[in-house]
């Protein structure tokens, strides 16, 4: 049982890597509005660049609530959202990989398999998000967290986003989105580092299954980002 003085350090330790983390998200994230546009000029159909955007919501609608209730029997669920969050942002990673590899045609197909895959771990990340904040906070914290935290995130993104448009068209098709994706994707590094040093007082077990019942009846907005913040 911890003293009070060891809690308060605790809470604050989690505080900071809380918005440690915002600002790898944020950084990874930059690359996740430029995804469409790089199908499209792959030369994917109408069809393909909706299936993006539409296959996490139709994943969370399906495996929302049976993904809760697995996180609901984790002691620790601190390490499923870190290595969730990392399995996401890595598929930026792949992205670029198989575009190097293979011909357009086939860099569509691949791109969409990945982010295919991407559903899965984002699906266990919507959940796990709002429980992790949720404990870190607090019962009276959520504000001043979660208000920092977008704020982080928010100003990492318009810097970063400045970066990368300045620099993306010095270099040609396609070799500047392999970049762009490579480069974008050490914020999951840093993201997993300091989110997976998080301790909580609490499983938080009802709270994964609430969350998981809400985002199933599609009431989760982080669900239709392609990573919560």
């Amino acid at each position: 049982m911890l003293n009070p003085s060891d809690e308060r350090e605790i809470q604050k330790r989690n505080f900071r890597y809380v918005q440690i983390d915002a600002i790898g998200v944020s950084i990874s994230n930059v690359a996740a509005p430029f995804l469409p546009v790089f199908l499209t000029r792959l030369g994917a159909s109408n069809f393909q660049v909706g299936l993006l955007t539409s296959m996490p919501g139709m994943t969370g609608l399906v495996l929302a609530i049976i993904v809760g209730r697995f996180l609901q029997t984790r002691r620790n669920i601190v390490p499923w959202y870190s290595v969730s969050r990392l399995l996401v942002i890595s598929c930026f990673t792949m992205t670029g990989l198989f575009t190097f590899l293979l011909s357009k045609e086939y860099a569509v197909i691949a791109t969409l398999a990945v982010w295919a895959f991407a559903t899965l771990p984002q699906t266990a990340l919507a959940v796990a998000f709002s429980v992790v904040m949720n404990a870190v906070a607090g019962p009276e914290g959520r504000y001043a967290l979660l208000s920092r935290r977008w704020a982080i995130f928010g100003l990492t993104s318009v810097v970063m986003t400045f970066l990368v448009t300045r620099v993306i068209d010095l270099v040609e098709f396609p070799r500047n989105y392999e970049m762009m994706f490579f480069g974008l994707s050490i914020g999951g590094l840093i993201s997993y580092y300091f989110s997976n040093r998080i301790k909580l007082p609490g499983s938080g077990f009802a709270s994964a299954r609430a969350c998981s019942i809400l985002i199933g009846l599609g009431f989760s907005p982080e669900l239709f980002l392609l990573d919560p913040p």
